[in-house]
């Protein structure tokens, strides 16, 4: 399985290494998925540096640490104890958003982390749908939290619509480059 990794902190240009590893294994409430996409979002080039901004620097084993926390694809595999009423199964497209890991060919992920897609939404777009909306509700959380409330949505319907757009053409353009490093699909 071909990963992105680093095995020290650092500017991400200089750390960040294409290997080739041993697929995670997979426990009784995962679900493998054979990833399309998983965007670069800014939270994972500060984890990469080591940023302060980041919060804790993360824990790079002696293998090396997999980026990433966000992706789409499609089910490979169900752990044994995933619940039925969830509809995962092997070949069903899906995005998920925390499991670590997800600049890899493959990640494996809580089954609660993991949402079905619609055929109407490209893989591209699914990819940082769930960081997006997590992002919007921890914003009006907080708000409420400091005893102030909101002045209205997080996102307007105009403004979100766009920053969607803007985001997945980011994300597809990202993409494409690593394709074109030979980082991409075989």
């Amino acid at each position: 399985m071909r990963r992105i990794l680093h095995h020290e902190l650092g500017e991400p240009a200089r750390v960040l290494r294409v290997e080739d590893g041993p697929s995670t294994s997979l426990g009784p409430d995962q679900v493998r998925v054979r990833l399309s996409y998983a965007p670069i979002h800014p939270g994972d080039l500060l984890g990469i540096m080591g940023s302060p901004a980041f919060g804790t620097p993360p824990t790079i084993a002696s293998d090396g640490r997999v980026p990433g926390f966000e992706g789409a694809g499609v089910v490979s595999e169900v752990g044994a104890n995933v619940d039925p009423a969830l509809g995962l199964k092997q070949g069903l497209r899906v995005a998920f958003f925390p499991a670590s890991g997800a600049w890899s060919d493959e990640a494996v992920v809580p089954a609660s982390s993991v949402v079905r897609l619609p055929d109407s939404i490209p893989d591209e777009v699914a990819a940082q749908m769930m960081i997006r909306s997590c992002q919007g509700l921890r914003f009006s959380r907080r708000k409420l939290q400091a005893g102030r409330a909101a002045l209205g949505p997080p996102l307007r319907a105009p403004r979100s619509t766009s920053r969607s757009t803007v985001s997945a053409a980011v994300c597809w353009a990202k993409s494409r480059i690593c394709w074109l490093k030979g980082l991409g699909p075989s």
